[in-house]
C-alpha cells in the first residue's frame, strides 16, 4: 500500500553530563507501522559479567607506542591503562605483559611464564589469568629489539590502550614471526584482538589458545576451534563484547545492544536498561506513537456476475482515490463505480483507496471475483441411438432444468435421461439444458433415432464336403457367430467354417448376432456335411530291393490316378505300377492315389522304401603295420571273402587275418565281396607293412657344466627321449637343459626312434658350477679410504668402476651412487661362474646459506641445509653451534662461521657462511618537514625515502589530538602517489597545519625500522 511514512531513525539527542548516566532516543510520533532505530547516546561503562564473541572486519591500530623489553618466558608490568577498564564485574587501571602472548590484569596466582598454551578455563597453577590472551603461544621477544609496544589513543570516553606484538619470533621457529594486537576500548568494555599473521610452528604441539580467562580460573570465553589447538590466522579481528545495552517492551527482553530497531503496530514505550561495572543499574523510556487515516471501504459482495455495475457501499474517510488491479477494467477514481462487462470472467481484481492527501494519509484493499456465467454444456454418449433401453447425458454444471422438442419422446426434466422406445425411427429431437447457478446459462444439443441391425448373412452353399473352408457374406459386419452342434469350428468374428471339423450327415444351423448395441439384431442359416469317397489301395510288401516291377495288390475305389514323392521313382500314373530300377537306395516314397474328380473326391497314400545293397564295410584297427604280429579285420557283413593285390602280402581269403611277419613290407590293396545274393556288395582298403626304423643318436661331449643346453644329434628324427629325472631334457628334440638340471652322472639317455620303434642309450655327466662370495660393505663415504676385496673360494679375479686389482677406491668413482663389483672365479672342470654385489658411495654435501648482512642489535639467522650433527665454527656469539638453524649476533664487523656437518651415515661435508654487521645509524630514512597537496604535481604526497627502503609497512598520520586522521599499508617505495595527499580517511581535504606521523619500513636488508616525526600541511 502507498503510505507516506515519516523518518525511521530516530534523531539523536541528550546532554553529557560529568555524572554517570542512560540517555537514549527521545519520543516520536509515526503515521504507520514502519522500522524506527533506537540508539543510546551516552551511558555509564558497561558491566562485564559475560563476553559475546563477535567477528569483525580486520582493522588493526597502529604498531607504534612505548617499548616493552621482555626476555623469553617472562612478563613485566605494571603499566598504566590510562582509564579505568571494567573486566569480568571488576575495574582496573593497570596491565601486565607476558612474553607469550598475554594481557593480564594481575592478582593472586594470574602471572607465570609457562610456554606452553592448555585449554582454559583452568584452575592450575601453570595457566595465565584474569587475562586476555591474544594468542597464549610460546613466542620469543628475546631475539628481537622494540617487538612489544603499547600506547593509549583517542580521546575520553572512548579511548583505546593497544598492546602490539610486532614480528615477535617463535621459540624454535626463529624465523616465522607472529604480528598482532590486544584493544581495550574505553566505556564500551570491549575487548578486540587484531590478528595480521599467526602461523604453525611444530615446537610445543603446535598449539595455541586465544580468548578471556578469568582470576579463579573458572570461566573462559575462547575464539571457537582455538582453545589450545593448532591453528594460524592472517588479517583477522575478533571482539569480546559486554553484555551492554538490554531493551524491554514491558517486561519481555527484545534485544541488546548501543541500538535496536523496532516496527511497532499500535503506541509503543520502550526501555533501555544498563548494569554499571559497580553493580549500578539504570534505565530510560522512549515511546514511539502509531497514527494513521482510516482507508476502510467495501462492495455489498465479493462475488459478481459479468454484467453488473458495483458501487461502494462504505468509505470511512470520503475523498481519496480508486485504483484497480488488474487495470484492464477501469474504475471511478472519485466514486469507486465499476462496470464488470469490462472485466475478465473468472479473474479476482483488487481495488485499492487511498485516503485525501495528508502526512498520515493511508491504503486498504478489497478483492472481489467476477463469477463466470455457468458453462451449461450438454451431450449424450451418442448422437444417434436405436429406440429401445434409455439414455443419459453428460453435464458441466449439474443440478439444472431439461426439455425436448418435437414432443413425443418423455425426458426426465430433473435428470435428463430418455425413454428411447417412445421416440420415433427416423426424428432428430433437441433438448435444452438450463443451469440453476448464480449466474445461469443455456445449451442445446440434439438425438436422432436410428432403425435396427439387419442381420441378413448366406454361404454360396447349403452343403460340403468335410474338407477345406466356407465363408458367409454378410449385410450387417462386426458381430458374431455360433454354430450348432458344436462339433463344427467356425470362426466368431469372420463365419468361417472348418469343414474337415464337421461329422458327415450332420446339419449344422449358424446363428450371426450383430454387434452389441441397443440396434442389435440376429439370424440363423443351415448347412450340412457331406461324406468323402474311399480311397484305399496296397502293395504286397513296404520295402524292395533296387531290381524289377511291383503292382498295387487292391484298389478299393478304381478310375482315379497315382503320384509319388519325392521324384525319381518311376509310378505308372493310371495302373499304379512301380519301376523299382529308378528308385534311389535308402529312400522312401509316398505313393498317393486320388478317386475321380467329383463333389467328394479323396485320396490315400502308401509308402515304400528302397533297400540298399548289402553293406560291405570292413577295416583294419591302423592303415599301416609294423612287419610283426598279425592284424584282424572287423567286417559289418561276414561270409563272403578277401582278395589282395600286388603279391606279397599273406592274408586269409575267409577271415582277412593277416600274417605280418610272413609279409613283404610294402602297400597292398585288399578287396572285400558279401555272400552272393541279390543285394551282394564289395569295397577295397590299402594296408601298409612297414619295417623298423634306426634309433641312433649322439652328443658332442659325455662332460658338460651346469649351465646353457645342448642339442643331440638324431639319425631319425620323430621320436620321444627319456632320462632320469635329474635332468631337464626335451622328450622331443633331446634338448637338455644343462643349468635347469642336477650336477651329477653318468646319466643314461634313451631315445625311441617314430614309426616301428628301436631303441639306442647315451651316458653324459654334467658338472656343478662354483658357488661364490664376496666380502664388501653396503655403503661408504667418498673420503673414506680404500677397501680390500675378497673372494670365496679364492682364486678369481675383481672387476667394475672404481677397483684395482682387489681394492676399491671410493674416491674414484665419478660420483656418488650405486656401484657394482663382480667377482670371477673358474673350477677344475673348466666352469665358470660370476657374482655381482653392490656398493653405495655417498657423497655428503651441506650449505650454509648466503652470506648475511645485519644491522647491529638485530640477530642473523644461520641455517644448514643438510645432515644430523652440526657444528659451527667459532661458536662465539651463536645461539647454540650444535644446532641445524641458529641465530647468530656477532659484534660490528664481518665474522666467517665455519659449518661441518654429519649425515646420518657419517659422511662429513663443509660451507663457510660471512655476516657482517653494520651500524643501525647508519640507515638513514628521510621524510620532508612539509608539503603542498595542492595538485599541482609537485611536491603533493608526504612519502619516506631512503636507499635501503624496500617497501612500506604502514604510514598513520595523527592529527594534535592524537586521532587517526588518515592510514595506509603495504606501499612499494617507488609508488610516490600511495603516500599521505592531505585527506582524511573518507577522503576530505584536511585543514593546514601540523600533524604527526609514524611510519614502518622494510629495510633492502630484511628488517623494519619505524620513524615518527611531524609534518606541516600547506594549502
Amino acid at each position: 500500500m502507498l503510505r507516506k511514512t515519516l523518518p525511521g531513525l530516530l534523531l539523536l539527542c541528550g546532554v553529557f553530563s560529568a555524572k554517570a548516566q542512560l540517555v537514549i532516543s527521545s519520543d516520536t510520533t509515526l503515521c504507520e507501522t514502519a522500522p524506527v532505530t533506537l540508539e543510546v547516546i551516552s551511558a555509564p561503562s558497561y558491566g562485564t559479567t559475560s563476553y559475546t564473541f563477535v567477528e569483525a572486519d580486520y582493522a588493526p591500530e597502529a604498531y607504534a607506542g612505548t617499548t616493552i623489553s621482555l626476555s623469553d618466558d617472562s612478563y613485566g608490568g605494571p603499566y598504566s591503562i590510562g582509564f579505568t577498564f571494567c573486566f569480568l564485574g571488576n575495574e582496573y587501571t593497570q596491565f601486565y605483559v607476558g612474553s607469550n602472548g598475554w594481557l593480564s590484569f594481575g592478582g593472586a596466582g594470574a602471572l607465570t611464564t609457562t610456554f606452553t598454551s592448555a585449554p582454559i578455563p583452568s584452575v592450575a597453577g601453570t595457566v595465565p589469568k584474569n587475562c586476555i590472551m591474544g594468542p597464549w603461544a610460546d613466542w620469543h621477544p628475546g631475539l628481537c629489539a622494540g617487538c612489544i609496544k603499547y600506547q593509549t589513543i583517542g580521546t575520553a570516553p572512548n579511548r583505546k590502550l593497544v598492546l602490539s606484538f610486532d614480528n615477535v619470533p617463535m621459540y624454535s621457529c626463529t624465523t616465522t614471526y607472529g604480528k598482532f594486537q590486544i584493544v581495550l576500548h574505553e566505556t564500551t568494555n570491549i575487548i578486540e584482538n587484531h590478528i595480521t599473521n599467526k602461523d604453525y610452528c611444530a615446537w610445543a604441539g603446535g598449539t595455541a589458545t586465544q580468548g578471556v580467562h578469568n582470576l579463579s580460573g573458572t570461566v573462559a570465553f575462547t575464539v571457537p576451534g582455538r582453545n589450545s589447538t593448532v591453528w594460524t590466522a592472517d588479517d583477522e579481528t575478533v571482539q569480546f563484547v559486554p553484555s551492554g545495552i538490554t531493551w524491554y517492551s514491558g517486561a519481555t527482553i527484545i534485544g541488546y545492544g548501543d541500538s535496536i530497531v523496532v516496527t511497532p503496530g499500535v503506541t509503543t514505550t520502550y526501555t533501555a536498561e544498563v548494569e554499571s561495572c559497580d553493580g549500578t543499574v539504570y534505565t530510560a523510556d522512549v515511546t514511539v506513537a502509531i497514527e494513521l487515516d482510516d482507508p476502510t471501504f467495501t462492495y455489498a459482495d465479493t462475488e459478481f456476475c459479468p454484467d453488473d455495475v458495483i458501487t461502494p457501499t462504505y468509505i470511512a474517510t470520503p475523498g481519496g482515490t480508486f485504483v484497480i488491479d488488474p487495470p484492464d477494467m477501469p474504475v471511478n477514481a472519485a466514486t469507486g463505480q465499476i462496470n464488470l462487462s469490462g472485466g475478465e470472467p473468472g479473474t479476482t481484481y483488487t481495488v485499492e483507496y487511498t485516503t485525501p492527501p495528508g502526512i498520515c494519509s493511508s491504503s486498504s484493499g478489497f478483492s472481489f471475483t467476477i463469477v463466470p456465467y455457468d458453462d451449461a454444456t450438454v451431450s449424450y454418449a451418442s448422437p444417434s441411438f436405436c429406440p429401445t433401453g434409455t439414455a443419459s447425458p453428460t453435464v458441466a454444471t449439474p443440478g439444472g432444468t431439461y426439455t425436448i422438442a418435437p414432443a413425443g419422446m418423455s425426458i426426465n426434466p430433473t435428470t435428463g435421461v430418455l425413454t428411447l422406445s417412445t421416440g420415433t425411427v427416423g426424428t432428430t429431437y433437441t433438448v435444452t439444458y438450463t443451469t440453476a447457478g448464480f449466474c445461469p446459462s443455456v445449451a442445446t444439443t440434439t438425438v436422432l433415432i436410428d432403425p435396427l441391425d439387419d442381420p441378413t448373412f448366406a454361404y454360396d452353399s447349403a452343403s460340403y464336403c468335410p474338407s477345406g473352408f466356407a465363408l458367409p457374406t454378410v449385410v450387417t459386419g462386426g458381430g458374431t457367430f455360433t454354430a450348432s452342434p458344436g462339433s463344427l469350428t467356425i470362426d466368431a468374428t469372420t463365419g468361417e467354417i472348418n469343414l474337415s471339423t464337421g461329422i458327415p450327415g450332420t446339419t449344422y444351423t449358424i446363428t450371426y448376432t450383430t454387434p452389441a448395441g441397443s440396434c442389435s439384431n440376429f439370424s440363423t442359416e443351415t448347412v450340412t456335411i457331406n461324406y468323402l469317397d474311399v480311397a484305399s489301395f496296397g502293395y504286397s510288401a513296404s520295402s524292395y530291393c533296387a531290381g524289377g516291377t511291383v503292382s498295387p495288390t487292391f484298389i478299393t475305389t478304381p478310375g482315379g490316378s497315382f503320384t509319388v514323392t519325392p521324384s525319381g521313382l518311376d509310378v505308372d500314373p493310371v495302373s499304379g505300377d512301380v519301376d523299382l530300377t529308378t528308385g534311389t537306395v535308402g529312400i522312401t516314397y509316398a505313393i498317393t492315389y486320388t478317386t475321380d474328380s467329383g463333389p467328394c473326391s479323396n485320396s490315400g497314400t502308401v509308402s515304400i522304401t528302397i533297400d540298399p545293397n548289402d553293406d560291405s564295410t570292413f577295416y583294419y584297427t591302423a592303415p599301416s603295420f609294423c612287419a610283426a604280429g598279425s592284424a584282424v579285420p572287423v567286417v559289418v557283413t561276414p561270409g563272403g571273402n578277401f582278395v589282395s593285390a600286388p603279391a606279397g602280402l599273406s592274408i586269409d581269403p575267409a577271415s582277412g587275418t593277416v600274417d605280418l611277419s610272413s609279409s613283404t613290407p610294402g602297400t597292398y590293396t585288399i578287396t572285400y565281396t558279401t555272400p552272393a545274393g541279390f543285394c551282394s556288395s564289395s569295397m577295397s582298403q590299402t594296408l601298409t607293412v612297414t619295417d623298423f626304423t634306426d634309433a641312433f643318436f649322439e652328443y658332442d661331449a659325455v662332460e658338460y657344466c651346469n649351465e646353457g643346453s645342448v642339442m643331440p644329434f638324431i639319425l631319425n628324427p620323430g621320436g620321444t627321449f627319456s632320462a632320469p629325472g635329474s635332468v631337464s631334457i626335451d622328450i622331443s628334440t633331446g634338448e637338455i637343459d644343462l643349468g635347469a638340471s642336477v650336477a651329477g652322472g653318468p646319466y643314461q639317455i634313451l631315445y625311441n626312434s617314430p614309426g616301428c620303434t628301436e631303441q639306442d642309450t647315451f651316458f653324459l655327466t654334467i658338472h656343478p658350477m662354483p658357488s661364490l662370495t664376496i666380502d664388501l660393505p653396503d655403503l661408504t663415504c667418498y673420503e673414506d679410504d680404500p677397501i680390500l676385496l675378497s673372494g670365496t673360494p679364492a682364486g678369481g679375479f675383481f672387476s667394475g668402476t672404481g677397483v684395482t686389482g682387489n681394492i676399491f677406491l671410493p674416491g674414484a668413482v665419478p660420483a656418488e651412487g650405486l656401484y657394482p663389483v663382480t667377482y670371477t672365479y673358474t673350477n677344475e672342470f673348466g666352469c665358470t661362474s660370476e657374482l655381482t654385489e653392490y656398493i653405495q658411495v655417498i657423497l655428503h654435501t651441506v650449505s650454509a646459506g648466503p652470506d648475511q648482512t645485519i644491522i647491529e642489535g638485530q640477530y642473523a639467522v644461520l641455517e644448514a641445509s643438510d645432515g644430523v650433527i652440526f657444528t659451527w665454527d667459532p661458536a662465539d656469539w651463536l645461539g647454540c653451534s650444535g644446532c641445524q638453524s641458529t641465530s647468530a649476533t656477532p659484534p660490528l664487523g664481518t665474522m666467517n662461521y665455519l659449518l661441518t656437518s654429519y649425515d646420518e651415515n657419517g659422511c662429513v661435508a663443509f660451507d663457510m657462511v660471512n655476516v657482517t654487521v653494520i651500524p643501525f645509524d647508519d640507515v638513514t630514512v628521510f621524510v620532508p618537514n612539509t608539503f603542498t597537496p595542492n595538485g599541482d604535481h609537485i611536491n603533493d604526497y608526504l612519502m619516506p625515502y631512503g636507499s635501503d627502503v624496500a617497501g612500506i609497512i604502514s604510514f598513520t598520520v595523527y592529527d594534535r589530538w592524537g586521532e587517526i586522521v588518515w592510514q595506509r599499508g603495504n606501499i612499494a617505495p617507488d609508488h610516490t602517489d600511495g603516500g599521505w595527499n592531505g585527506t582524511s580517511l573518507n577522503g576530505q581535504p584536511l585543514n593546514a597545519g601540523v600533524y604527526a606521523y609514524a611510519i614502518e619500513v622494510y629495510l633492502s636488508f630484511g628488517v623494519t625500522k619505524t620513524v615518527y616525526g611531524n609534518v606541516t600541511l600547506i594549502r
